[in-house]
C-alpha cells in the first residue's frame, strides 16, 4: 500500500513539476540539449518510474531506424529469490517504444525463464517527462 502511495505521489509531482515529451522528435531535441527525463510506464495494474543516468541516440543506418535507447539493472528479492533484474527501453522514430525485461541468477548471471517484450506507444502507455 505504501509503495502505490508513493508512485501515486510521485506521479502527481511529475505531472506537476515536468514538461511531457509526447513524440520521439521531442526526445531527440530535449536529449541534445542535455535535459534529464523521467519514463513512466502504465502496464494494467502496475505503474512503474525510472529516471535513466544516461540515454544514447543510434542514427538511422541501413535498414534499422533512427531510435533511443536506455536500460535500468538493479537487484530485488521482491518474487521470494534473489536475481538481476534488467529493463532495456528503446524509444522508435514511429513514436512506438519497446520496453524488454529480463532476470538474472546473481551468482551465474545466467537468464532466468519469464524474460518478455512489451510494445507501447510514447504518451500513452509510456510517458517520458523532462526537467
Amino acid at each position: 500500500m505504501k509503495k502505490l502511495q508513493f508512485a501515486i505521489v510521485l506521479l502527481l509531482a511529475i505531472k506537476s513539476f515536468a514538461t511531457p515529451i509526447h513524440l520521439f522528435q521531442e526526445l531527440k531535441v530535449a536529449m541534445e540539449e542535455g535535459r534529464r527525463f523521467t519514463i513512466v510506464s502504465h502496464l494494467g495494474t502496475m505503474v512503474g518510474y525510472f529516471a535513466p543516468t544516461s540515454m544514447l541516440y543510434m542514427p538511422k543506418k541501413g535498414d534499422v531506424l533512427e531510435h533511443i535507447v536506455t536500460s535500468h539493472l538493479h537487484f530485488s528479492s521482491h518474487t521470494g529469490t534473489p536475481q538481476y533484474e534488467y529493463v532495456k527501453y528503446t524509444f522508435h522514430a514511429d513514436n512506438s517504444a519497446t520496453v524488454y525485461t529480463a532476470a538474472y541468477n546473481p551468482s551465474s548471471f545466467s537468464v532466468l525463464p519469464g524474460g518478455h517484450s512489451i510494445q507501447l506507444v510514447i504518451g500513452k502507455e509510456i510517458e517520458i517527462h523532462t526537467d
